[in-house]
């Protein structure tokens, strides 16, 4: 069930008080105005590449944004640098023959 705006806030607040970083998820351009709404929440974008970039843009500077869909391959996740500032990469590491030379080539 989708939470009221307030029941949202509500909810990002007690995570606050609790030292947690609560995180609202955001799939499409209406859902993000409540996200940002919300509080000092995190926002998380469930996208693809082209509306993770359109929706980040909507976000301001002083707001952390995650991508929470794993693009699907290095080049993808370097698509969303200056768009985001960070992205899920658990599956691309856990499917790495060589962790190490995978995180170097996402920092390249």
């Amino acid at each position: 069930a989708e939470l009221t705006a307030d029941e949202l806030a509500d909810l990002v607040s007690v995570a606050g008080s609790l030292h947690m970083a609560p995180l609202v998820e955001v799939q499409s351009p209406s859902d993000l105005p409540r996200a940002l709404d919300s509080g000092r929440a995190i926002i998380g974008i469930d996208g693809d590449l082209r509306t993770t970039r359109q929706l980040a843009r909507e976000v301001p500077r002083n707001r952390t944004v995650i991508a929470l869909r794993e693009p699907t391959g290095i080049e993808a996740i370097r698509s969303l640098r200056g768009h985001v500032d960070a992205v899920v990469v658990g599956p691309l590491l856990l499917d790495s023959p060589n962790v190490a030379a995978t995180v170097a080539a996402l920092n390249a």
